[in-house]
């Protein structure tokens, strides 16, 4: 608040000093310039405090505004911090994205920056002009008080204008939200979208949205270009008809009153223009804190669970019933939040598409459970039960509607869909906690990760894509079981963490890591691998969010109920070889917890590495693989501004900008040369040797009986001509240079995005998503909110200042000697400035990226923060990223007021020189010309150092455009290095006409420093063939489908579908003849409908037919909308598995000639996918299918198998033969308890 009042009181000291300088130094330099005797000494002093005042003037102001700057800055910080740790708390998102929340963090931080400096000057506006009538009033008379009263008339048009323009602000902002949230999903999800050839669809969307902003913004510009022609219509009436006041109210006019006027009439112009501006930035504050306030309202996540009442005890449930929201309360979010955007995954089809205010049913009902400290327990039940709704239960993020819920709160996670951040391998794992090298190297070795380790080219410093990109989904899972691991709970919740990985890997993890390393740990695991049950000390049976069975594997099983038949229908086609376990499992360190230091030891530990600084620095550079921001260097080039006035409709457009604004300032000049030749002299001849522009005096003071002689109605007829001509272009010019610009950054948005939507995946690899959205969101909202009105002031305060200079230089000729000194000042410092304002705008630019990218990776794994309780740790990250960004703009606008001050101090130069040539050629230049020119010098020191600054503020800007062509230039599209002998047109039209895929000596790396993940790969598949691909993490299987959708081009070999080479085929050709149902299921921000047909080529019951395939039918059906119910960001209101099925659903209505599955059913339960597999094998029989998998009985049934080892296909034959001898597969298959027997009589 002190700083709120010293710079609000900084203010109030530069406008008491602005208004003593103009109404009483000017008047008394006026009055003794029409005197009739001159005094040197006099003339010293009316001079000194002429220019002293203004001097002060200057130094109050800027110190204001850097005060005012400076508190910008703090308030800027202290609300994205208050963002960024309201977020941790908040119970869930529920329907705001991440795209929403980078806008209230980029467009809503900026708006509140912005009001900081503006509103507490703007408000002295009024106050200013009240102090200017009274003033006049006294001095000039009662036609000033007349002449002052037009600008009354601003303050309620102001106000309404104002409330207008919060209005339209509302609506720029939703539909912002609406643009950034869609490109934030387009961004994430882009393989996908690749694979599936919807580049168009949603390219088409975002352009609407982004039309439908850029109609918005045109609106506001509207209303802000009236408001600055009211303005400049009042400043300009308000001096006529305070002269015509005064000749009818037969009051005295002279020289010194008239100019004292208009000077006193211009300031209070200026203030009230910057009251105008701060109305503006007022109604866009109320906006942006009704948003705040939304934001801040949402229900925070109450822990109130307390420990079991029994020590022995982990968990205790009793009659505990779930909901997401509670039903008492109405303005809390729909939360079904997945973990993968933040949002828990509801598993309850029943709420679905659900509102806020909807009555909410419970999602689990009546749990009643106790778990004992040390003690394994299995969760299982069908897609939907609320297995993933328990653990969310367990962590304190439902809401509890009765019962008792008391657990420990020392607590691990492990989600079904793993969280990654864009850090070392091994800051992953750590998550902030000290690293102990033994430690770390035993866990890892428990889950599975040290080969994987020794394989990376850096180790465990090697860095991680955002999302794991770089990982598989093997590797990403044991990761994320590691991390709990190493956080060394006492709690750990596991949400099927054996789903990712293939037989052997998840026996070794499930005896090693789970009863090993855990042994003393309690577990409560989640799983669809129901072979692993019986090694579990407790099972729990789920269905329809409640606990059916529960109890010893022996005991369900004794039961023989719903359980038991779950269990013989998941191992009836194949016997348990009950030594298989013991003789194949993969030959490790055997890991006891007894063996990995206890955390509490390792706390008190330094922190050790596995080698000095400098060579842990160089590992680090090596494993780099997030490419540095591009920071350009130097001036804004020409090419820079002749690109986007290209877009903006080229060389006309740029005139008509030019021509438009300049032109409103001339006849502004114009006007006031007729002005003041109106109230001069009405006997030019005596003048006629002289310069026309002095040929406009009165050698009388007393100008009252001059101006009755002359025609009163004529002269205000040609002001009044000249002042309409000056407001239509002013308006015109305003209007007309949003219209270009909003043209040009639309034109450029747009792209940009179809240039990024065409880079391959490479670029998305090695760009942070927080990047890509810092361009596309606050880059494209400067060009929209800053850049036309900047334009607009830069070229009318530069014509303005100069052009009052040139009238001072005509008037004065001698002028121009010093002026040329100052010019050549003026040029030295300006050069100075742009340079330093450049590059710190450009530091700015670059350091907001991380900002973003550290706020979309906390939303995405909200729920592992929260459970690890590292809030601390990832806030003081947020500050150390702020920080940079918040000096960045600090030294922008440190650089802004020392440049103001220095340019202001040359100003009053020229106004200080001015006025002692004014004095010293009185005798060859009249007092009105004298007085006039002193206005205009100090007129111009607001107008000229602002006209500068602007211009190198617009330059500093366009790094913004310079960004968002650098994308269009830079980056490499997909198509690039392909082979360019296309097929013909013909072939394209019958191409596919089968599914037959050759692979001829096909390798493949993703980058070039690379190894390759794919070495001279040979196979053929004849069409309609079923085939089933296996292999050890990272053997290259997901590689195959990369390179047959030419995301990656092989580096060497051929890949024939059809037939046909692949690389003759365009892109969307090719991709559109190709189907996969993808590792990670997604779902769009829509309804379902759109998810299952973005391009609405298919009828209701089409879709329908789909869905039944996918045997969600009946679920789809009982949703309130049906086919239109709402799908949340990331489809966080439904569960992995439904997900899953509705991802197969979208395949069966693509109806293409191939079709592959990556670990398509991981995360549905063994019932659901035997239904799958039947509906696969009658749906898709005329398809040829690959399908990979790390459950066998999947692909048991394919026609062959292919098994993939370090990139090779090592095996490629029926299951019979290969289960019939010595071969990987058949160490596979014994890892997963599968017997030749079992399968004899399928074959």
């Amino acid at each position: 608040m002190s700083k709120v009042l010293v710079s609000a009181a900084c203010h109030a000291i530069a406008n008491i000093a602005h208004f003593i300088a103009v109404a009483l130094a000017t008047r008394a330099f006026f009055d003794y310039l029409a005197s009739d005797k001159i005094d040197m000494q006099q003339s010293v002093e009316k001079i000194a405090f002429l220019v002293c005042t203004m001097v002060i003037v200057s130094i109050f102001k800027q110190q204001a505004m850097h005060l005012g700057f400076r508190l910008g800055c703090y308030v800027k910080s202290a609300f994205l911090t208050m963002i960024y740790e309201k977020s941790l708390k908040i119970k869930s998102t529920g329907y705001k994205s991440i795209g929403e929340f980078v806008n209230l963090c980029s467009n809503d931080a900026t708006r509140l920056y912005e009001a900081s400096f503006f509103v507490c000057g703007a408000f002295f506006g009024p106050f200013q002009l009240l102090a200017g009538a009274i003033y006049l009033g006294f001095y000039f008379g009662k036609s000033a008080i007349i002449g002052s009263s037009v600008f009354l008339l601003h303050l309620p048009l102001s106000i309404l204008l104002g409330r207008l323009y919060a209005r339209k602000r509302r609506s720029v902002m939703k539909h912002s939200d609406e643009r950034v949230k869609m490109v934030t999903e387009a961004v994430t999800f882009v393989k996908l979208i690749k694979m599936y050839a919807w580049e168009m669809p949603f390219a088409k969307k975002i352009f609407g949205l982004r039309s439908k902003e850029r109609n918005s913004i045109q609106s506001m510009a509207f209303i802000e270009a009236f408001g600055l022609t009211l303005a400049y219509c009042l400043s300009y009436m308000a001096p006529v008809i305070t002269i015509i006041s005064a000749v009818y109210l037969e009051e005295e006019i002279t020289v010194a009153k008239t100019f004292t006027m208009l000077t006193i009439f211009g300031i209070a112009s200026s203030a009230m223009g910057f009251f105008q501006q701060g109305l503006r930035t007022g109604s866009e504050l109320v906006v942006t804190l009704k948003r705040l306030e939304a934001f801040m309202n949402l229900e925070e996540r109450k822990i109130g669970y307390e420990e079991p009442s029994n020590e022995d005890d982990v968990i205790e449930l009793q009659k505990a019933s779930f909901c997401w929201n509670n039903p008492d309360k109405t303005n809390t979010e729909n939360s079904c939040v997945q973990e993968d955007q933040t949002l828990s995954v509801t598993e309850d089809a029943t709420l679905l598409n659900q509102k806020d205010n909807d009555p909410q049913i419970k999602v689990l009902s009546q749990l009643h459970l106790t778990v004992k400290k040390k003690s394994l327990i299995g969760v299982c039940g069908p897609v939907g039960s609320g297995k993933s709704s328990l653990l969310m239960a367990l962590l304190h993020e439902m809401e509890q509607l009765e019962g008792v819920c008391n657990v420990s709160k020392s607590i691990a996670y492990v989600p079904q869909q793993p969280w990654i951040m864009n850090d070392t391998l091994r800051e992953n794992v750590l998550l902030g906690l000290p690293y102990h090298k033994e430690r770390f190297d035993m866990i890892c070795g428990a889950c599975a990760l040290d080969k994987d380790i020794s394989d990376m080219e850096s180790g465990d410093l090697t860095e991680i894509g955002e999302r794991g990109i770089n990982l598989s989904g093997g590797q990403k899972q044991r990761l994320s079981l590691a991390r709990a691991l190493y956080s060394d709970k006492e709690l750990y919740l596991l949400d099927d963490p054996l789903s990712a990985v293939d037989a052997h890997v998840g026996l070794h993890i499930f005896d090693e890591c789970i009863q090993n390393a855990l042994r003393v740990k309690t577990v409560v695991m989640v799983t669809h691998q129901l072979q692993y049950l019986k090694d579990c000390d407790y099972v729990v049976y789920m269905k329809n969010g409640c606990f059916v069975e529960q109890g010893t594997y022996q005991d369900l099983m004794t039961n023989d109920q719903e359980f038991a038949a779950e269990i013989k229908k998941y191992t009836k086609e194949y016997e348990n070889d009950e030594d298989n376990e013991t003789n194949n499992a993969e030959t490790k360190p055997h890991v006891t917890t007894g063996e990995v230091p206890s955390m509490h030891d390792d706390e008190k530990e330094k922190n050790e590495g596995p080698c000095g600084d400098e060579e842990e620095q160089k590992l680090l550079e090596k494993g780099k693989i997030t490419s540095a921001e591009h920071k350009s260097q130097g001036a804004v080039t020409m090419g820079t501004y002749v690109t986007f006035f290209n877009y903006c409709g080229g060389f006309i457009a740029f005139f008509l900008i030019l021509l438009t604004n300049s032109g409103g300032v001339i006849l502004q000049i114009v006007s006031d040369y007729w002005l003041s030749y109106w109230i001069k002299n009405k006997d030019f001849s005596q003048f006629s040797n002289i310069n026309p522009l002095v040929n406009i005096s009165n050698t009388s003071n007393n100008l009252s009986s001059t101006i009755k002689d002359i025609d009163t109605e004529y002269y205000m007829t040609v002001y009044c001509i000249i002042a309409a001509c000056m407001l239509l272009v002013t308006f015109a010019s305003c209007f007309i240079t949003v219209v270009i610009l909003l043209r040009g950054s639309t034109l450029l948005h747009n792209a940009v995005f179809k240039a990024l939507f065409n880079a391959t995946m490479e670029f998305f690899d090695t760009t942070p998503s927080g990047r890509i959205l810092n361009c596309l969101s606050k880059d494209v909202d400067e060009i929209d909110s800053y850049l036309p009105g900047k334009m607009i002031a830069a070229i009318r305060f530069f014509t303005r200042g100069f052009g009052y200079l040139f009238f001072i230089g005509v008037a004065i000729p001698w002028f121009l000697i010093p002026f040329f000194f100052i010019c050549i000042a003026f040029l030295l410092l300006n050069h100075i400035f742009r340079k330093t304002i450049r590059a710190v705008k450009r530091i700015e630019n670059v350091s907001r990226s991380p900002v973003f990218s550290h706020l979309s990776t906390t939303l995405q794994g909200l729920t592992s923060i929260r459970t690890f309780q590292k809030e601390r740790h990832f806030i003081k990250l947020f500050r150390l990223h702020l920080d940079k960004n918040i000096n960045a703009l600090f030294y922008f606008g440190v650089s802004q007021r020392w440049y103001g001050l220095n340019m202001d101090f040359l100003c009053h130069a020229c106004t200080l020189i001015t006025a002692i040539l004014v004095i010293a050629m009185r005798d060859y230049i009249p007092a009105s010309v004298g007085a006039l020119c002193v206005s205009y010098a100090m007129l111009s020191t607001g107008r000229l150092q602002f006209a500068f600054r602007l211009i190198a503020d617009v330059e500093a800007r366009f790094t913004s455009v310079e960004r968002l062509l650098y994308y269009i230039r830079s980056v490499k599209p997909e198509d690039a290095g392909v082979c360019k002998n296309k097929t013909e047109p013909k072939t394209k039209e019958n191409w596919p006409q089968n599914g037959c895929i050759e692979f001829e000596g096909v390798s493949l790396r993703y980058r070039d420093h690379l190894p390759f993940v794919l070495k001279e790969t040979t196979f053929s598949i004849n069409d309609k063939e079923k085939i089933g691909i296996v292999g050890r993490t990272g053997a290259g299987k997901s590689s195959i489908t990369v390179a047959m959708y030419r995301l990656v081009n092989p580096s060497s070999g051929t890949i024939r579908i059809s037939g046909v080479d692949t690389r003759q085929l365009d892109l969307d050709t090719l991709r559109r003849e190709l189907t996969i149902i993808p590792q990670d299921p997604v779902l769009f921000i829509g309804t379902i409908r759109y998810n299952l047909d973005p391009l609405r080529e298919f009828d209701d019951q089409q879709l329908w037919d789909a869905l039944q395939k996918a045997h969600i039918k009946d679920m789809v059906s009982n949703l309130p909308e049906k086919l239109e119910s709402e799908v949340l960001e990331n489809g966080s209101n439904f569960s992995v598995g439904e997900r899953q099925l509705i991802c197969l659903a979208r395949a069966a209505l693509r109806k293409t000639k191939i079709l592959m599955l990556d670990e398509a059913t991981a995360s549905i339960d063994a019932n659901s996918d035997s239904k799958i597999q039947d509906t696969i094998k009658e749906s898709f029989s005329n398809c040829t299918i690959l399908t990979i998998a790390h459950r066998l009985n999947t692909i048991m049934h394919c026609d062959r198998i292919m098994v993939m080892h370090d990139g090779k296909v090592v095996e490629f034959d029926t299951p019979l033969k290969l289960l019939s001898k010595d071969s990987k597969f058949k160490e596979i298959a014994k890892a997963a308890n599968i017997s030749l027997s079992a399968n004899d009589a399928r074959m």
